[in-house]
């Protein structure tokens, strides 16, 4: 019976230390990348890492609707670690994974530079799709490496550069 609770008691530890270990690992947080841009202007090279889960943001404080234009992306990035998703491919995506209906975009391809207004997915907004979109005043678009939500960007590699405009 000693023996018993003797190992009993240090299961418990080592559970204790593999919890305490876990709880202290965590994914590198990103900071939502802002697109400084005012109003009937440009903004360039904005880089867009694929690991970012909270993308790139511009919310149009104009007063009245503009039109948002990615005028221009250039990189590679993927969006896993295994096959196909690991494949590195250009902002248009990758014609050969996945997608689901929990990505942050499931009408664009895995991997494709993707736009979110105000958290809902655009349907035509797809970079090999269409490149512009109109916001309302206070709208907030996000542009984002298409893969699931949240933390499974954090597998992801590679970079895309942003050029992107507005008009009144």
């Amino acid at each position: 019976m000693f023996s018993q609770v003797k190992l009993t008691k240090k299961l418990i530890a080592l559970f204790a230390v593999v919890i305490a270990v876990f709880c202290t690992i965590q994914a590198p947080a990103f900071a939502k990348v802002n697109i400084d841009m005012r109003c009937n202007d440009r903004a360039s090279y904005i880089e867009l890492q694929a690991s970012d889960s909270e993308g790139a943001v511009w919310t149009n404080t104009c007063g009245r609707e503009v039109e948002f234009i990615v005028d221009f992306a250039d990189g590679e990035w993927n969006y896993g670690s295994g096959y196909p998703y690991n494949i590195m491919v250009g902002p248009e995506g990758n014609p050969q994974g996945d997608v689901f209906g929990y990505f942050d975009n499931p009408y664009c391809q895995g991997a494709e530079l993707s736009y979110v207004i105000d958290d809902q997915p655009v349907p035509a907004g797809c970079y090999s799709y269409d490149r512009s979109v109109f916001l309302m005043p206070g709208e907030t678009i996000t542009l984002i490496n298409n893969d699931q939500k949240g933390s499974a960007h954090n597998d992801n590699s590679g970079s895309v550069f942003l050029y992107v405009h507005n008009f009144l």
